[in-house]
């Protein structure tokens, strides 16, 4: 057996067990090496061969795992990290196993992250001070030093690649797929780590479908469906609309479509909850999860939105049968096997401009893992997908890097950036647009 210490680029510290502790569940932070056994670790490859690893302790032969949570929850950023016993399958199992994510600035380190979160082992508020808990938080754009690792004195046992990053912002996000299989049962949680602040909007430019500018922004699943099917292009959305007492509707919208024309499926926007200012908090959540026939083709049946504010109570929890929609059918519904997730303007094709905003988005499927989708010289979509027409609406904002390999779940950063041009892909005018005045 071969046992490293593993050392932080924040400040040299290395990956340490409080108090040479042997106890299930003992705490893990970024301390002076020693040489002792509690800083000595061992790389075992997951048996079933995932391709993660397993970080084996020299002193207790406990390993490195996320610490539990509330299995309904999905991913939460700052988890504490803790030597626990190995398990052999499960979440628990998940919570356990590693893969090594090389720097793409080229500095020779690795972000280490986690099968069942994919979030990485993050040195608490990027203390220099010895002994700051290390905890599990999603791989961000900048500041990184307190996310990179190294091995001391040999190398970690394999590597991924991140997929490069240029071009994603706006309307322009990664595409993931499962390898041109439907996805099931796709959940993805929007966590706000910065007060969103929209500074002002613009009518469309590029898309031109025409409507009236409204206040606000919105999350757009953007998802493509399996060639062959009536919609061809599935949106479910969440928006925040300025109403007139200056605070924020919450909108929650199906809004589907054919391969040309208007809407196939639209429930209007309703409420989901109203805010008492213009500004979306920070440690509020967005929810929005799809499910799918359980035999195939698997099609979308549902989809529930929830927002949740930052003591985790729900302010509002939607679900809806998407067959039930006035005007839909059994017919008009279709699987899906690509998708991205956007933050751009309010709907209409809008132009939103931020003055703050950050947050994390989490990814995740019951089947099969998600990868990205990278784009080749003649299809910049999957070659599965109905349509190739992204959204029309566009916004300031900013995303971070994902891994190359496949995986159950993804944590992805983004960001709000005055600096950056704004990103536009060529979205399609939807010629029957339903457009909404909500200040009216």
């Amino acid at each position: 057996m071969s046992y490293y210490a593993i050392k932080s680029k924040l400040a040299g510290h290395v990956i340490d067990i409080q108090g040479n502790s042997t106890a299930a569940g003992a705490a893990l932070d970024a301390y002076t090496a020693t040489n002792g056994d509690n800083q000595q670790w061992e790389f075992e490859a997951d048996p079933n061969g995932s391709g993660y690893y397993y970080i084996t302790s020299k002193l207790s032969g406990k390993v490195i795992e996320v610490g539990s949570t509330n299995p309904t929850q999905g991913p939460v950023a700052g988890i504490p990290l803790d030597a626990g016993v190995k398990a052999t399958s499960g979440n628990q199992k998940q919570r356990q196993l590693w893969q090594f994510v090389e720097d793409p600035a080229g500095s020779g380190y690795c972000f280490i992250m986690n099968q069942g979160s994919g979030e990485v082992i993050n040195i608490k508020g990027a203390s220099t001070t010895p002994g700051a808990l290390l905890q599990n938080y999603p791989m961000k754009s900048s500041g990184t030093d307190n996310e990179l690792w190294e091995v001391v004195g040999g190398s970690f046992p394999a590597t991924v690649k991140t997929v490069s990053g240029i071009s994603l912002g706006s309307n322009s996000n990664y595409i993931l797929y499962g390898n041109c299989q439907p996805i099931i049962d796709l959940a993805i949680v929007i966590q706000i780590t910065e007060d969103m602040v929209c500074e002002s909007t613009a009518p469309p430019t590029a898309c031109k479908p025409g409507g009236t500018s409204q206040f606000g922004f919105s999350f757009q699943l953007n998802c493509y469906s399996t060639k062959g099917f009536k919609c061809a292009y599935q949106q479910y959305v969440v928006a925040f609309w300025r109403n007139s007492s200056n605070g924020f509707n919450v909108i929650y919208g199906v809004d589907n479509w054919p391969i040309s024309g208007g809407n196939l499926i639209n429930n209007n926007f309703p409420v989901l909850a109203t805010l008492p200012t213009a500004v979306l908090p920070a440690g509020y959540q967005i929810v929005i999860g799809l499910s799918n026939a359980a035999t195939s083709p698997n099609v979308v049946e549902g989809v529930t939105f929830s927002l949740l504010d930052n003591n985790g109570k729900r302010l509002g929890d939607q679900g809806i049968t998407i067959a039930s929609i006035p005007g839909a059918s059994t017919g008009d519904l279709a699987p899906i096997t690509a998708f991205e997730m956007d933050v751009v303007g309010p709907i209409n094709g809008e132009i939103a401009t931020l003055s703050s905003g950050a947050g994390y988005i989490s990814y995740g499927t019951i089947k099969p893992n998600l990868q990205v989708y990278v784009p080749t010289a003649t299809n910049t979509f999957p070659t599965c997908t109905e349509t190739t027409s992204g959204t029309c609406e566009t916004a300031n904002t900013f995303y971070g890097l994902l891994p190359s390999n496949s995986n159950p779940f993804f944590e992805q950063s983004f960001e709000v950036n005055q600096e950056k041009a704004v990103i536009q892909r060529k979205g399609t005018p939807r010629l029957s647009t339903r457009f909404f005045s909500p200040l009216a």
